[in-house]
């Protein structure tokens, strides 16, 4: 009996390891990104980290974690991590009939994406739990309804989890560019194509002239989600660079 309790016990401890490990790298993922050539170098590296994440969470699955279940289902569900293909059959598979929190939130969220109408009461279990997924697909719900105030707040409550689909989401709500990027800078620490553009496009604001240092930081920043595949940066990009050009040859 104490054998097998001990095998049990070693188990959930590699278990939580191994989630753990993939949780820093992601998390990390282009979080020591150097401020000069970022589009490549430094992407590759955050690629290399993000890939790593998802072997260490398949492994964590495979001995039964539930919150790596939930996290790589959320990746895949959403694709914007860099690195990491979007698969929406594979995240409903992995948190679909599980009793966890994290697991129902996440699908609440392709519920939200599907319009199934049991998504709100999921959402609203999975919040009440303390889920950063569940507080997220909660407010989207309340955006879809209008309630803006309410939806601030769920947003609010999973950005404080360093969640970075929420930091996003709330990165556009807010009227302060300063603050905007600082949420956007903590979503694309986590690799997050969706921020880098996000970002391109804050600058891109403040900026009032080509000239300035904000328009070239919108271009870098376009530049590396273009890099990192997101599909509207190609287009953003170009406009940019005939902007400049014309004004080089105009």
């Amino acid at each position: 009996m104490h054998r097998v309790t001990y095998r049990r016990v070693k188990t959930k401890r590699v278990e939580n390891e191994l989630f753990r490990r993939a949780e820093r790298l992601h998390a990390t993922s282009f979080h020591y990104r150097t401020h000069h050539d970022i589009a490549t170098g430094d992407l590759k590296r955050c690629i290399h980290a993000n890939v790593e994440a998802v072997k260490y969470l398949r492994k964590a699955i495979d001995m039964g974690s539930l919150r790596a279940r939930a996290c790589l289902a959320d990746m895949l569900l959403n694709g914007n991590t860099v690195g990491v293909i979007k698969d929406v059959r594979e995240a409903m598979k992995l948190v679909s009939h599980v009793d966890d929190p994290d697991c129902q939130g996440v699908l609440a969220h392709c519920h939200f994406n599907d319009d199934i109408k049991d998504g709100p009461g999921l959402a609203a279990e999975s919040a009440a739990a303390g889920s950063k997924y569940g507080q997220h697909a909660l407010g989207l719900y309340e955006m879809r309804e209008g309630t803006m105030e309410k939806a601030s707040e769920y947003f609010t409550l999973a950005a404080a989890q360093n969640y970075d689909e929420a930091q996003i989401v709330l990165s556009k709500m807010q009227p302060d560019l300063d603050e905007a990027l600082r949420l956007l800078n903590l979503a694309a620490d986590q690799g997050n194509a969706e921020a880098f553009y996000s970002i391109a496009e804050v600058y891109r604001r403040k900026s009032d002239s080509p000239y300035t240092t904000a328009f070239r930081d919108a271009l870098t920043w376009c530049n590396l989600a273009v890099n990192a595949n997101h599909p509207y940066a190609y287009d953003k990009l170009s406009k940019m660079r005939r902007t400049l050009s014309g004004l080089k040859y105009g």
